[in-house]
């Protein structure tokens, strides 16, 4: 009459003749530490960094990766990458529309929303726009101030005329007798 006793392997619960797997992720008996994912396997459990997180290559001490820092981000050039806590966003830069991860550029020109002088032309460029002043109208294009042609000597009024200068011009007429 030998006396034994039959217990399960680790892993497996019942009465030792029969036994069944037991789920460690779903009975919260893991080991998996925060920021892990819990596996279970017959006999047994894996744990994994949830996506954004790497760690000790066995999941149970996790930490959170900058994608940014790391450069593993799926931003555009024209877009700025801030790290969050387990993933990242994307945000695009100034003088562009979209998601970050697609950006296209705005065209302030047509849309009106460029600083440009009432008396200059917008042109549209990548990411931003240019301001010209008008002829007859100097200045940086944000701000156009009359050239006064005929102070300057930039007329073309015959020796025998007389210079006006008008808003973004000049008017020639004719002297007495001429």
């Amino acid at each position: 009459a030998g006396n034994h006793a039959c217990v399960c392997n680790a892993g497996f619960a019942g009465d030792g003749l029969s036994g069944v797997n037991v789920d460690e992720c779903a009975a919260g008996t893991h080991d998996c530490g925060s920021n892990s994912l819990c596996s279970d396997t017959v006999g047994a459990f894996t744990c994994a960094c949830e996506p954004g997180y790497a760690g000790d290559g066995n999941g149970r001490s996790c930490v959170d990766v900058d994608e940014c820092a790391k450069a593993t981000h799926n931003c555009l050039a024209k877009a700025a990458c801030s790290n969050t806590v387990g993933s990242f966003t994307c945000a695009c830069n100034i003088g562009y529309t979209g998601s970050g991860v697609n950006c296209a550029d705005v065209t302030e020109c047509s849309i009106d929303t460029d600083n440009c002088d009432a008396h200059a032309q917008c042109a549209n460029s990548d990411g931003s726009f240019l301001c010209s002043c008008n002829v007859g109208w100097t200045g940086s294009g944000v701000s156009c101030f009359d050239v006064t042609e005929c102070s300057a000597d930039l007329d073309n009024c015959d020796a025998h005329a007389q210079c006006a200068n008008s808003d973004g011009s000049f008017l020639c007429s004719c002297n007495a007798g001429w």
